[in-house]
């Protein structure tokens, strides 16, 4: 089984996001998670039940929004919520997102302690300048240092995500930069070309950058890193994320809509 479990809170909105999120909130969020473990339990009921002999694999990806903005106690309470619910002794790969600014290493202690194997830092540019420009929160230093936090933890994988085709970049300054933390251990990095979608906050203003060869073929861009470097074979590069893909048997998002009986917004 394949569980996608969607967190919505950030502490802001970025410029380019288009998935659903709002505001942090812990009263909200307190809510949230008591309406996401009520679905599990309803979702576990309506779900055919599983063969015993079903031997397929088991994982859970928990994605945002920003699910490290939760104390690691909640996110704990829908793990093992899920577990005993679906009746998931162990999962082959346990994905969660965390974002630079609220990632720490006792977090991290923990989501290893109920079964996380794999952390996703929501990096997205190594240039301070187009992070301010993306609207994130953190800064250059912070992403490192959630980097290096998560390498220390000796958690299984780390990977990172990045945004390409922004106003102003220069690939080769965006590939030095990249050897950088390909050098500090991670062994997972997502590319992403930066798009303008409607339902974006700052759809009208947001111009991704008109170079065809940037926000075209980036898989020669990745030629060129394996070629031009000599990189573990451990370290997946591609363009593209496990939430976007539409392979999820059970995706957990409409707990937001019943807290209120309505969406909220950020």
């Amino acid at each position: 089984m394949h569980i996608y479990v969607h967190i919505p809170f950030c502490v802001q909105k970025c410029r380019y996001c288009a998935f659903y999120s709002i505001g942090y909130d812990g009263e909200v969020a307190d809510r949230f998670v008591n309406s996401l473990l009520r679905e599990i339990e309803t979702m576990a009921m309506i779900m055919p039940v599983r063969d015993s002999s079903d031997d397929s694999e088991n994982t859970l990806y928990i994605g945002g929004g920003t699910p490290s903005i939760l104390d690691s106690s909640q996110i704990e309470k829908i793990v093992r919520a899920i577990r005993q619910n679906f009746e998931i002794d162990e999962f082959d790969e346990f994905t969660i997102e965390v974002n630079p600014e609220s990632v720490n290493r006792q977090k991290i202690d923990r989501y290893i302690e109920f079964g996380a194997s794999r952390i996703s830092i929501g990096v997205q540019s190594l240039d301070d300048e187009h992070l301010k420009f993306l609207g994130r929160v953190h800064n250059l230093k912070q992403a490192l240092d959630a980097i290096k936090i998560a390498n220390s933890s000796g958690i299984r994988e780390i990977s990172v995500d990045f945004i390409y085709g922004l106003p102003n970049f220069h690939i080769d300054s965006f590939l030095e930069k990249l050897w950088e933390i390909i050098s500090i251990g991670v062994n997972h990095i997502s590319l992403y070309s930066l798009t303008v979608e409607q339902n974006m906050k700052s759809a009208n203003s947001i111009m991704p950058s008109p170079n065809i060869f940037v926000r075209g073929d980036f898989s020669l861009t990745r030629s060129r890193i394996l070629r031009e470097r000599d990189i573990s074979a451990n370290t997946i590069l591609h363009t593209g994320t496990e939430k976007n893909i539409s392979v999820w048997d059970l995706r957990l998002t409409r707990s937001m809509e019943n807290i209120d009986g309505q969406m909220l917004e950020m």
